[in-house]
């Protein structure tokens, strides 16, 4: 399909730097059923942050949710009032990035005394077998998601050199819950038993894998990601469904029986519903932004995109959840590693909601719908506070480096290779305003060759600061750096699947 865009808005607009929606129309030929999909706001690109929501708000916030539990720990690392695994799981790496790495080494004290067993697996009694659903936690979700909480005690392990018991714990996930034939991560039961691949558990896994070394089947568990994400189908149709389970013959599975025994949360999402478990969406955007900078390679970036982007078309409740807190931390890495506002935007909507709507006067995130008057309610307030905190943690540094960087960050904006790796070395040329308009229209920066009507021109007379890359079927990438006497501005097209995304980024010159 062939497309040319013109801009409706006045120069001054521009300079303004407001956050008002650049106004944009659009002459499609034969194609009706083309959408713009996104029309971010003009934002300078040196401030991706909003001043309403910054790094020292984000970080006080998760200070005051940390003070709240640390009030209640006792000498040996435990909590008062809570023994349950489950309370645990996710401080001791909130400790760590919250600067509290003495609580965070004593919290792991008690859980390796309370909660290891000889085999490496962690549960609250001592288990008849390496699979006890009935002796792991009160937390009903773990049924499913057995080794999830094994993980996060040998990631904050590792960051505080603890090889009394990181081994061993690695080496109990690594043998019944990662699955070789695969190269995913594993719920339900162990590998032994009746199990399911699973998108969401790979990232969880595969963020483990790099945390101990094993970038090779780290790389592995993301090849299998970027696979499965690449055959949902109804990522980009008006069902708006993500599929998070998979069979061992790389099939997902988008139905179950009602007599399944297992627990099929997230197993399904429906985008065109509030209420959903967007944390799944949000881990394999997170892992898959860590293994691209880890290794380089687009196909990770790719697709941790892909899946923001589908966020962006579902459901409002998405973007103002709490339990949306992943989706905020994934969005914060792939945001500096891109330069796009649009993910900043995500960032700051997500954080602002959690601070503004979820977080109680004592510290806790307790404004959602979290089952009251339980234990296992009780455990889910422990649970998600404590987890956000550590993202708010990694979301402040992200956006300080994101600051800090300023215009740098827009590396990212070079022309690309085929592969879509940045060009070393090839800087994009700046014209004059004035010829925005043509180069706009030119088929070179559409996805199908020259776009019939006034001011289109071939791919071989685009303007030459303008390029375009087909990266596969029905997908491609173009840019344009241009500028005039008082701003400086970039342009960057995409087009994937029959949407298109402009993206604009102004800066004062």
């Amino acid at each position: 399909p062939a497309v040319s865009w013109a801009l409706a808005a006045p120069m001054a607009r521009l300079v303004s730097l407001r956050p008002s929606p650049l106004r944009l129309t659009r002459h499609l030929s034969s194609q009706p059923s083309l959408r713009l999909a996104r029309c971010f706001s003009t934002q300078p690109s040196i401030a991706p942050v909003d001043n309403s929501v910054t790094p020292a708000e984000i970080r006080a916030s998760a200070d005051r949710m940390l003070d709240y539990y640390c009030a209640l720990q006792r000498p040996d690392g435990g909590l008062d009032g809570l023994d349950d695994a489950s309370h645990y799981c996710k401080l001791p790496n909130a400790l760590v990035w919250g600067g509290r790495p003495a609580q965070a080494d004593a919290m792991l004290d008690f859980c390796v005394s309370r909660f290891l067993r000889p085999n490496g697996d962690f549960t609250n009694e001592p288990a008849p077998s390496h699979y006890a659903p009935a002796q792991k936690s009160l937390h009903w979700e773990f049924n499913d998601f057995y080794a999830y909480l094994n993980q996060w005690w040998i990631t904050a392990g590792v960051r505080l050199s603890r090889n009394d018991f990181v081994g061993r714990a690695f080496e109990y996930v690594d043998r019944h819950w990662y699955n070789a034939a695969t190269h995913a991560g594993i719920l339900q039961e162990p590998l032994d038993m009746r199990y399911e691949n699973c998108i969401f558990t790979s990232a969880h896994l595969g963020f483990t894998m790099l945390h101990v070394g094993e970038h090779e089947r780290a790389r592995l568990i993301g090849d299998t990601i970027v696979k499965m994400v690449a055959k949902q189908p109804h990522m980009h149709s008006p069902a708006l469904t993500y599929y998070n389970r998979f069979d061992d013959n790389f099939v997902l599975l988008t139905s179950f029986s009602p007599d399944d025994p297992g627990v099929k949360l997230a197993a399904i999402v429906d985008g065109t519903k509030p209420d959903q478990c967007w944390w799944s969406l949000g881990y394999p955007v997170a892992f898959l932004a860590h293994l691209h900078s880890r290794t380089g390679e687009p196909s990770y970036l790719q697709t941790a995109e892909a899946i923001l982007e589908f966020v962006g078309r579902c459901h409002e409740d998405s973007r103002s959840s709490i339990i949306a807190h992943k989706i905020m931390w994934g969005a914060s890495l792939v945001g500096n590693l891109t330069g796009k506002p649009a993910y900043w935007e995500l960032v700051r909507s997500i954080a602002g909601h959690i601070i503004r709507v979820g977080q109680a006067e004592d510290g806790r995130v307790l404004h959602w719908g979290w089952e009251r008057g339980t234990p296992y309610g009780e455990a889910q307030v422990v649970d998600q506070t404590c987890e956000i905190a550590y993202w708010f943690y990694v979301v402040a540094r992200q956006m300080e480096k994101a600051q800090a960087a300023g215009g740098t960050r827009e590396r990212a904006r070079q022309p690309r290779n085929a592969g879509g790796a940045a060009q070393e070395g090839q800087l994009m040329r700046r014209e004059p305003w004035s010829r925005l308009a043509g180069v706009i229209g030119a088929g070179g920066a559409g996805p199908g060759g020259t776009a019939p009507g006034r001011g289109s021109r071939s791919r071989e007379q685009a303007h030459p600061g303008s390029s375009f890359e087909r990266l596969g079927p029905g997908r491609g990438r173009g840019s344009l750096s241009l500028c005039c006497d008082c701003v400086t501005c970039e342009l960057e097209i995409s087009f994937e699947d029959e949407v298109f995304y402009l993206y604009i980024h102004v800066a004062q010159k």
